[in-house]
């Protein structure tokens, strides 16, 4: 662990997510063969690593088309 990250340890936390988001990533689970939980786990850390924060109209991202 490098010295700029020495107070930040792993965590978990709770989500909720859309029924799309969660067909989704239940599908992608899936296909790689991998949990649910360790598919989020991935997705998260490599949407952190590649985007630097979310800007913009980001309800977009997080509402479900299909609910009413």
């Amino acid at each position: 662990m490098d010295a700029k990250n020495k107070k930040y340890k792993p965590i978990s936390i709770y989500i909720v997510i859309s029924a799309e988001s969660n067909k989704c990533l239940t599908e992608s689970a899936l296909k790689a063969g991998r949990s649910k939980r360790i598919e989020a786990m991935l997705r998260l850390n490599h949407s952190l690593k590649n985007d630097s924060y979310v800007d913009g109209d980001y309800w977009e991202i997080i509402t479900d088309k299909d609910a009413k």
